[in-house]
């Protein structure tokens, strides 16, 4: 009887430390991390942006330049409600001179795809998208300086430069998706400046033709 409690005891322990519960692989090494996360630009304002970790999970972001006389910081629980885990590998950065950036990353246990504009003025509104299919997972195929996220009915694009964005009609109803099991309904995409495709799971491709 005690042999067989031990199985048991090993089989659950095996299981909690294979990722998530319905099978999903994570995205990125998952063990944890406390280095700070830094982008920087070789922009003539200096322009940078931090990711604080404690206890493994993104705690804060600080971003800032050399035409600031103080530097912006966010706690990323005010943005986003459950834990994030980071990975350099799974995060990157867009700099618009000294006007915003872009911050962009995945959670790698959920995979989950975040993005957040983070103006340098303080008048301006912080953004956060947290449904985005960034082309850190690699069967999200994204050109470099677009983001792609998803709502309920709609695949989105925009132009993190310029802002000019496009969309691409998913259901004509609001679909039931998951956005910590994304691939639970998106099999994959590929975005560029000239169309959207879409392959959703157990439906035909969905195209469409844009112009950014």
């Amino acid at each position: 009887m005690t042999n067989l409690v031990s199985i048991i005891v090993l089989v659950v322990l095996l299981a909690s430390c294979n990722g998530s519960s319905d099978g999903q692989k994570p995205l990125c090494d998952t063990s944890c991390q406390n280095d700070t996360v830094v982008f920087r630009s070789n922009n003539i304002s200096e322009p940078y942006v931090k990711i604080i970790l404690e206890n493994c999970d993104a705690k804060r972001i600080i971003w800032s330049n050399s035409n600031s006389t103080n530097h912006r910081r966010i706690e990323v629980s005010d943005y986003i409600k459950k834990p994030v885990r980071i990975n350099p590998i799974a995060s990157n950065s867009f700099f618009k001179d000294a006007d915003y950036l872009w911050l962009t990353f995945n959670d790698c246990i959920s995979r989950r795809g975040y993005a957040l504009k983070l103006p340098f003025n303080k008048k301006d509104d912080i953004l956060c998208y947290s449904s985005v299919l960034n082309y850190f997972d690699p069967k999200f195929i994204v050109a470099n300086g677009l983001i792609c996220y998803s709502n309920y009915r709609y695949i989105y694009v925009e132009d993190v430069a310029t802002g000019k964005a496009a969309k691409l009609e998913l259901s004509k109803t609001p679909l039931n998706i998951d956005f910590n099991s994304m691939h639970e309904t998106f099999d994959s995409v590929n975005i560029s400046r000239n169309r959207i495709f879409v392959k959703m799971n157990d439906k035909d491709p969905l195209e469409k033709n844009i112009s950014l």
